[in-house]
């Protein structure tokens, strides 16, 4: 019996997907996303289907983090309490804020998880925060003891990769910012903590081979607005002083930034998380998706700069 050979395009997709699992395979990939993201259930599904995917065929291990800044100040607003940011548009939580902002993200992690496992029902999406199982432990950002913002001071990784080796290996953490405040004995002992920045710690303290931060666009953009696909870290604050990075951007690149700096693989993409197919493209298109924020060794070990 004789057999038709495989047809170019499809042999050279089929050495492409080897060629990414001997890459990824056991490594870990954290994806974080927040906001309106976070409130679109058709976003949440994508998320899911290329996460399952991730697992399952490049045998990579996934954590996912999201915030929900817009869900946050909804609550607020019906609560009555009004929201407060310093400086640097970073929230500055007071106990009355902090209540509320752990039931709406509480809220909202059983949402996403909801719509993941339906999604993808080959996976198993378990939701918590960060002071569950006091995973990630957070300092008060300040002496005021009336703020509650806090910056991470210590993450569990061995708890939350046990957590990931139940059944056959196919569950993915969804965490919400809400950390624990090892530092109180009595009274309240949640801490209020930047979402890119728990993505950040968690991709460095995990070794992940990428940090994935999703967003409304597709990447950081030149002044044309094209797309600008790779950037050292280097040259962050050249582009915003030439105001090539601006608005929201800002803290989001630098974030980038300071996460290639911890991760030992010093990579970290920002695209475009609206997109269904966006997230596997990283993996699987030779170009990637969005923009490369990297180390210079980085890009030079990865053939993007000489």
């Amino acid at each position: 019996m004789s057999h038709k050979p495989m047809h170019p395009d499809l042999m050279n997709m089929f050495k492409g997907v080897i060629q990414y699992k001997k890459k990824y395979a056991g490594q870990f990939i954290v994806v974080k996303f927040g906001g309106a993201l976070a409130a679109d259930p058709e976003v949440i599904t994508h998320i899911a289907e290329q996460a399952s995917f991730l697992q399952h065929s490049f045998d990579a291990h996934i954590v996912l983090v999201h915030g929900g800044g817009i869900q946050i100040d909804n609550a607020l607003k019906r609560e009555k309490i009004t929201p407060q940011k310093d400086n640097a548009g970073l929230r500055i939580t007071d106990l009355a804020t902090l209540k509320t902002s752990d039931a709406a993200l509480r809220a909202l992690n059983g949402e996403v998880v909801s719509i993941f496992n339906a999604a993808a029902p080959d996976i198993k999406a378990v939701g918590m925060s960060g002071y569950d199982a006091q995973i990630i432990s957070a300092s008060p950002t300040s002496d005021d003891p009336e703020n509650y913002t806090g910056h991470i001071q210590k993450i569990d990784t061995d708890y939350l990769k046990h957590v990931m080796s139940f059944g056959r290996g196919d569950v993915i953490p969804v965490i919400y910012p809400i950390c624990h405040n090892p530092g109180v004995e009595e009274g309240e002992n949640r801490l209020n903590v930047n979402a890119d920045e728990v993505a950040s710690k968690l991709a460095a303290e995990l070794g992940a081979k990428r940090l994935i931060l999703c967003s409304d666009v597709t990447g950081v953009l030149d002044h044309e607005r094209n797309l600008i696909p790779h950037m050292s870290i280097d040259e962050v604050d050249q582009k915003i002083a030439e105001g090539v990075i601006t608005g929201g951007m800002i803290q989001k690149v630098r974030c980038a930034a300071h996460a290639a700096e911890l991760i030992p693989s010093g990579a970290v993409v920002i695209l475009d998380g609206r997109n269904e197919t966006s997230v596997i493209t990283e993996f699987l298109h030779p170009d990637g998706s969005g923009t490369l924020v990297s180390t210079p060794d980085t890009l030079k070990a990865e053939g993007i700069v000489p």
